[in-house]
């Protein structure tokens, strides 16, 4: 009998249910037909190369290896996977890991003229991913589960943004810690008015779609991380510096990229026929492992990671996400992240 997704428990239950089919997003071209149309609405780039043609970022990543991870890694240590998926909201999963590393790295590797601060979380709060995935699930418009990423990312540029892991006793909600039966309080209908003027104080600041290595690694060496929907599956073994092969199952899942290696002795190391290699956080604890070493790097991935060549993951649908609107405006004290990608 196939597993419950609204009732996962464990890592093992995770990769059970999808491996037994089940579909934790769904393609919807008319979902990204909405998702183009709000980005250009807003003035952003809805293609990533024409942001990157317009800021000069091309090439940018080109034969380096690229570590957005470690801002959020530094500020909040072990803050990623943030637990594990306990229904099927992997794709509110991947919005919340990308909008994590985008949003920390944006702070000490792009402008902060305001000199944004990260918010201040517990230490139950950090284990849980820092921000919340829940707030993205309640906005998915159906009962079931499941999600397509477009929508998401959507949703995260107008009605749910960044959400602390915290109480809010103005909504009667705690998210503190994860929970799968919160992630399901609102489908079908709509959060009321009073939660979305809650939801919406920290919007993402843009977003952009992504669909070539050049794009994908560029924007991975600018400190945007992405979310991610595909249906590949991927061993649970990794090698020595946390690399995994692509399996012959099926995943209909979501999950993030939050780094890129396209140095030439990583590419030539692991076969790589186009581009390299991207690093792809899961959202299921640590069922392929723990931190592990980076081949030629003293930095480590972070749990639950691992990564995969992009001739494996070049279908995928991939979305750039940028940092979040400010939190509190305090004195930042650190630089560049130059000195440690």
């Amino acid at each position: 009998m196939a597993l419950d997704p609204t009732r996962l428990s464990s890592p093992e239950d995770c990769l059970a249910v999808y491996e037994r089919g089940f579909a934790g997003f769904y393609p919807d071209p008319a979902a990204e037909a909405r998702l183009l149309a709000e980005i250009e609405a807003s003035g952003g780039y809805a293609r990533a190369l024409g942001a990157i043609n317009f800021h000069q970022l091309y090439g940018v990543g080109e034969n380096i290896l690229s570590l957005p991870y470690l801002a959020a890694m530094r500020m909040y240590p072990g803050c990623l996977p943030g637990g594990s998926q306990a229904r099927g909201d992997c794709v509110s999963w991947s919005m919340r890991s990308a909008s994590l590393v985008s949003y920390c790295a944006s702070l000490v590797w792009q402008d902060n003229s305001h000199r944004y601060a990260p918010p201040e979380v517990s230490d139950a709060a950090r284990a849980n991913g820092v921000f919340a995935t829940e707030t993205f699930y309640w906005f998915r418009a159906h009962s079931g589960e499941g999600w397509n990423g477009a929508d998401a990312a959507r949703i995260a540029l107008t009605k749910s943004g960044m959400m602390v892991r915290k109480n809010y006793p103005e909504i009667g909600i705690d998210l503190e810690e994860y929970s799968g039966a919160t992630a399901g309080k609102w489908g079908a209908s709509t959060p009321p008015e009073k939660v979305v003027a809650v939801t919406s104080q920290h919007l993402l600041s843009t977003a952009t779609v992504c669909k070539t290595w050049e794009e994908v690694r560029d924007m991975l060496a600018n400190g945007f991380a992405l979310a991610t929907c595909g249906s590949e599956a991927f061993e649970r073994s990794r090698d020595e510096f946390g690399f995994c092969r692509r399996s012959n199952s099926v995943w209909q899942h979501a999950m993030s990229f939050i780094a890129a290696d396209d140095r030439r002795e990583v590419k030539q190391r692991y076969k790589c026929r186009e581009g390299g290699l991207v690093l792809v956080q899961n959202s299921w604890g640590d069922y392929c492992g723990g931190p592990c070493p980076i081949h030629g790097s003293p930095f480590r991935i972070p749990a639950g990671s691992f990564w995969a060549r992009w001739d494996d993951v070049r279908d995928r649908y991939m979305v750039a996400i940028g940092g979040g609107k400010g939190f509190a405006a305090n004195r930042f004290p650190w630089g560049s992240l130059a000195s440690i990608i």
